[in-house]
């Protein structure tokens, strides 16, 4: 037991300036205070920055004078350039420098899209939400429950992002109405604000007749506006789909894909983001089809990793089968969630 305890004292002396060393990243704010810590990232223009103190706080992009970091940063800009190295300290304000391989960078902060460590973990470069909303009418017998989750995760040149919807609507003397869908996107960051990505979805909905509808492919785009608080994308391709709806034997087919996308962040006191998609699926072999997809998020913050939502969303079809009543399914739903 002697041996063993004064062999762990030893370990612990060799790695003990090790580990007090972890946090050597330094960040100079505009009024001279110095903060040492580490960089977590940065996203939206706030700096998430662990220190031994105060544990991870955030910094606004704004109030940051320098920062000075000896581990490998991924430093990505507003025009999709990307660059790997170490955070040193400009002379000139309002600038970053990154040493990267090739020599010294000198980035103007307003050019700053994101940074994240080299070397960071799975889960420090992932982003989760999940939220559930809960409604009833005691006049109509009906009651609603929806459940949404959003996961992101983000590496050097490449955001791979999934999302699940699921909603139930019960009514007196009724069927249950059930909604369910499931998107999924591998997106790969290319040069000059363009990127192209695989894209794949599995959904089913009572109410639109719809049994089940797969599809998978692939898009290339563009970021039109990319700045750190707000986004715009424009995407298209194709699309191998198969469906099957009630009374109906399965089919398949190809459709071609434009999609539109805008995000709106605010990270500051309280936390608020817009999110909106819309995606047309005009069908390639079956003529004058088309399928149209939107939804939009609004997200407010109310106390710390909780927030209140408001979620509007519309599927419609041109051309379903005879043998559907609805052709488009459309609603509103609020929910209250949690993002960890």
């Amino acid at each position: 037991m002697i041996r063993l305890s004064a062999t762990l004292a030893l370990l612990l002396c060799i790695h003990a300036p090790a580990l007090m060393a972890a946090k050597t990243d330094i960040v100079v704010l505009k009024n001279g205070d110095r903060i040492t810590g580490e960089v977590k990232a940065l996203k939206a223009r706030i700096l998430q920055f662990s220190t031994d103190a105060m544990g991870t706080i955030a910094i606004e992009w704004q109030y940051i004078d320098q920062i000075i970091s000896t581990a490998n940063q991924s430093v990505e800009t507003t025009d999709g350039r990307l660059y790997l190295g170490h955070l040193t300290s400009e002379e000139e304000g309002d600038a970053i420098g990154v040493d990267t391989a090739s020599g010294l960078v000198t980035l103007d902060t307003d050019d700053v899209f994101s940074v994240w460590p080299v070397k960071s973990s799975f889960w420090e470069r992932s982003d989760f939400d999940i939220s559930v909303g809960f409604d009833y009418q005691k006049s109509t017998g009906i009651t609603d429950l929806n459940l949404a989750a959003d996961w992101q995760h983000r590496k050097v040149d490449r955001v791979t992002e999934a999302s699940i919807r699921t909603d139930v609507t019960q009514q007196d003397g009724a069927d249950d109405q059930k909604r369910n869908q499931f998107l999924f996107s591998h997106q790969f960051i290319r040069t000059n604000k363009r990127f192209n990505a695989w894209l794949g979805s599995a959904e089913a909905n009572e109410s639109l007749g719809l049994d089940y509808r797969f599809y998978a492919g692939g898009v290339y785009g563009k970021y039109f506006i990319r700045k750190p608080r707000h986004w715009l994308s424009l995407s298209g391709g194709l699309v191998g789909t198969e469906e099957k709806y009630v009374g109906a034997g399965s089919n398949t087919s190809l459709e071609a894909v434009a999609s539109a996308q805008f995000n709106m962040f605010r990270y500051a006191d309280p936390e608020r983001s817009l999110m909106s998609r819309l995606t047309l699926f005009p069908s390639l072999t079956e003529r004058g089809r088309l399928r149209t997809d939107f939804r939009t998020t609004f997200k407010l913050e109310l106390v710390a990793d909780f927030y209140w939502s408001m979620e509007v969303y519309y599927q419609g079809d041109s051309d379903p089968p005879p043998e559907t009543l609805n052709s488009t399914d459309y609603g509103i739903t609020t929910s209250l969630g949690w993002s960890p």
